[in-house]
């Protein structure tokens, strides 16, 4: 057969896989019979009309990803269309996407740094997503954005939203029509007072339907989410500093202040006490706060590792925070705690994180 015939019927055939492609929608493979087409002859598949809505489609998919600051699956769906196909107007969001790309990463912080540098950093987060440096949503429950990082050897790579409250007892009941610690011992009723006994189920149950309700991503944090969370840049025993005579000012906690035994046995409402420098209240008090990990031997924000996740299984989940029952030890940013996944206790919450994207 000659070469001529040859060609002929590889184009015959690539025409097929076209149709087939457009027509089942499979647009990566698509472009891909698209770019051998332009191959074979030149000129004639750029002005073909299912070239167009291909890279269409591609393009206002890459476009709406930037928009909502999720700047690596940008990239994976601008690199499905073949260098051969790169039109302008995909050159042009590559541009955008680069630039972008830059941009996230001067917003990546490394531990230690200031107060004043995690708000700017906070500030220019959230117009980089394109939110407000605030976000609420339909419980009312409110999320400040968290910058990427590295403490140490351990790097967070993606940024997200963490209440800026533990869990309410107002929230959960709005949405799971329940109430826990209703009957219970050490404990308090209010819409603004932190929720206790709430177990890990609980949450984990809690941040499924709020994410089917909301149609974004909540869960726990992971430990080591949380932990970058409450230090905000510090390398101190607390968010503020080393000295726990300072503990009153931001934390509901047990043992004594001013020489005098606390009586308020609960968990209390939430705010009430000054927020770290991420703007986060009683990181350290109140309530312990559930993380997603099973626990394990070792803080992971002590190992060399990016965006660690805990062993992949256990039989307890890591709980962090302290609480309103515990004394200085038990509230320092790094200590660590853990309790079977089904416990609940008079002084166990949670703080819950959004996803961004």
């Amino acid at each position: 057969m000659s070469s001529t015939c040859k060609k002929a019927k590889r184009l015959s055939a690539l025409q097929q896989q076209l149709t087939d492609n457009i027509s089942s929608d499979n647009l990566e493979t698509a472009l891909r019979t698209l770019g051998e087409l332009q191959s074979l002859q030149p000129g004639r598949w750029q002005q073909d009309t299912r070239l167009a809505e291909a890279v269409t489609r591609l393009l206002q998919q890459a476009e709406q990803l930037l928009q909502q600051g999720r700047i690596e699956p940008a990239g994976e769906t601008l690199a499905k269309i073949p260098a051969t196909l790169q039109t302008d107007a995909v050159k042009k969001v590559w541009q955008q996407q680069q630039q972008q790309q830059r941009l996230a990463e001067s917003l990546r912080l490394k531990s230690p740094f200031s107060g004043a540098v995690a708000k700017a950093t906070q500030v220019a987060l959230a117009k980089f997503l394109g939110q407000p440096e605030e976000l609420t949503n339909s419980l009312g429950m409110k999320f400040r954005p968290i910058p990427a990082g590295t403490w140490k050897k351990m790097t967070i790579t993606k940024p997200y939203w963490l209440g800026i409250h533990q869990l309410t007892q107002g929230q959960w009941q709005q949405l799971m029509g329940t109430a826990p610690w209703k009957g219970k011992s050490y404990t308090i009723e209010g819409s603004d007072v932190a929720a206790a006994y709430i177990s890990w189920d609980d949450a984990a149950a809690f941040c499924q339907k709020l994410s089917e309700k909301e149609g974004r991503r909540y869960r726990l944090p992971t430990e080591a989410e949380w932990e970058w969370a409450c230090r905000a840049g510090t390398t101190t025993q607390y968010s503020f500093g080393d000295d726990e005579r300072s503990l009153g000012e931001y934390a509901w906690w047990g043992g004594f202040e001013n020489g005098n035994c606390r009586k308020q046995q609960y968990a209390h409402r939430v705010g009430q006490k000054k927020a770290n420098p991420f703007g986060l209240f009683d990181v350290h008090g109140n309530v312990w706060e559930w993380c997603s990990d099973w626990h394990g031997d070792v803080n992971p924000m002590d190992t060399e590792t990016i965006d660690p996740q805990g062993p992949a299984a256990g039989s307890f989940r890591v709980l962090r925070g302290g609480s309103w029952h515990g004394g200085p030890l038990d509230l320092r940013s790094s200590n660590r705690r853990n309790h079977a996944p089904g416990n609940r206790s008079h002084n166990i919450g949670c703080r819950v994180l959004c996803e961004c994207g």
